[in-house]
């Protein structure tokens, strides 16, 4: 099931996705569709529920846009990637630092995020 899922996000036609460089997380919107794209969107930390950054984008047919570029607080950070579009809720998620995280954290914070069932974790 879990695979399924990252196979299903990595597939979307307009999805919300971070890069991380540099000690700096980028948002960015990537439409792949042929109609334009209206929607809100929120970054989240899941170990503390803080909210990293909310707002209100449009995204033209075919085309990127960077929505956020913020200095990434803590190591490690889980972050939600929540969008609204058409009523309808969307998520990725994130992890800082992916090199060396210990698999168990990366379950147990995934759980959070019903990315995965009870059975799957370690």
């Amino acid at each position: 099931k879990m695979a399924f899922r990252y196979l299903q996000n990595s597939y979307q036609d307009f999805a919300l996705m971070i890069d991380e460089r540099d000690g700096v997380i980028d948002l960015y919107a990537v439409n792949d569709t042929l109609e334009e794209k209206a929607f809100d969107y929120e970054l989240q930390d899941v170990d503390d529920g803080s909210v990293i950054c909310t707002g209100k984008a449009c995204v033209q047919a075919n085309s990127a846009k960077k929505l956020f570029s913020g200095k990434k607080e803590k190591y490690q950070a889980f972050i939600d990637i929540k969008w609204v579009e058409k009523e309808k809720e969307y998520h990725n998620h994130f992890v800082c630092d992916i090199k060396g995280i210990d698999i168990n954290r990366y379950l147990e914070r995934a759980k959070k995020l019903n990315l995965i069932a009870d059975e799957c974790l370690l």
